[in-house]
């Protein structure tokens, strides 16, 4: 039996449980077969952590830094055209990248070999180089209009076909939109970037992939020194895009290190209670290059998953984990 044969009829249907049940349906069938590595990459996929940015790979941020005019070929050498702001950690946009200068010399340099400039184990880079090629916390930066998120999706479509996802959470700061259209007031910003984040969850429909979104509000470069108030603001927002386009949005996630003055999260608490009241889910990152001193304080907060748990030891987390903890965490060792 071959493997298109078994799997030609398995709907796409817009529920991950309804995914699993079918995966779990045919794993007796599957017994019967080997498991290749075919098998396992054309297997439907649920997506469910995905930061926008996240998607844009370092040949994509390179086309957007020409397109911006971040990088401009000039004197037979690709150079820094478009200062960041000054409150950007990178100084340049090409700063980014880990191997700029093995290509700048060319003027058609071959993309495939571009890499970001993160470190191993180092979420700052990371967290650093993201908000530089999304750029709506120090904005100019990556995305800065309509035509560069419709890109950003494109890209990620096919990705996702690529790796047969059929179901995928886009999680991204509604704040964007702000950034997007400077010129128009905020809320009809957000209405706007609704609709393209509508548009977008159609295109993806047509090729078979659901596609939502969660409203990623940072903690850290909050506005005001208290969350409260933006983790508030955060689930209005929801409120807001969920009377236009019901669905398109499905939860709340709070990005940030809990470090910062007013970022604990028992200041969030209230926020999160309000979406859940609101039938959204909610999930939080936690414990961002603090150790494990804030998880648990975190999950007394009581989100439905933790996610990205960042430099916490194996055995530090089995020796303090409390029996709340919510089931689904994601670590990211270091």
């Amino acid at each position: 039996m071959s493997y298109d044969t078994l799997f030609k009829n398995l709907e796409k249907e817009d529920s991950v449980h309804k995914i699993c049940n079918e995966i779990f349906a045919l794993v007796p069938r599957l017994n019967t077969i080997a498991c290749t590595e075919a098998i396992i990459k054309n297997l439907p996929k649920a997506d469910i952590h995905v930061h926008l940015p996240g998607t844009i790979t370092p040949q994509l941020a390179w086309i957007l830094g020409v397109k911006n005019g971040f990088l401009k070929w000039s004197y037979n050498s690709w150079t820094n055209h478009r200062l960041l702001s000054p409150k950007n950690p990178h100084k340049q946009y090409s700063n980014i990248f880990r191997n700029f200068q093995d290509i700048c010399h060319e003027k058609d340099p071959d993309l495939s070999v571009l890499q970001y400039n993160i470190l191993n184990y180092d979420f700052n880079s990371f967290d650093r180089v993201m908000a530089t090629v999304q750029g709506h916390r120090f904005p100019p930066g990556g995305i800065q209009n309509e035509e560069d998120l419709l890109l950003i999706f494109n890209n990620y479509l096919q990705q996702c076909l690529d790796d047969t996802i059929v179901y995928t959470e886009v999680q991204q700061n509604i704040r964007l939109a702000h950034v997007l259209y400077p010129s128009l007031p905020e809320k009809h910003a957000r209405m706007k970037f609704y609709q393209i984040l509508y548009r977008a969850s159609q295109t993806f429909s047509k090729h078979g992939i659901t596609l939502r979104f969660l409203n990623c509000f940072n903690k850290t470069f909050a506005p005001q020194i208290n969350t409260q108030e933006p983790a508030q603001e955060a689930v209005q927002w929801l409120q807001e895009v969920d009377s236009t386009f019901p669905g398109l949005f499905v939860g709340i996630q709070s990005a940030g290190s809990e470090s910062a003055p007013g970022a604990c999260p028992k200041r969030l608490a209230s926020g999160y209670r309000n979406a859940y009241d609101s039938g959204f889910g909610c999930e939080a990152h936690a414990g961002e290059g603090i150790e494990t001193r804030t998880i648990f304080s975190s999950a007394k907060v009581n989100p439905e998953g933790l996610i990205e748990i960042t430099r916490v030891t194996f055995s530090s987390l089995k020796r303090k984990q409390p029996s709340s903890l919510p089931i689904r965490v994601t670590c990211q060792l270091g």
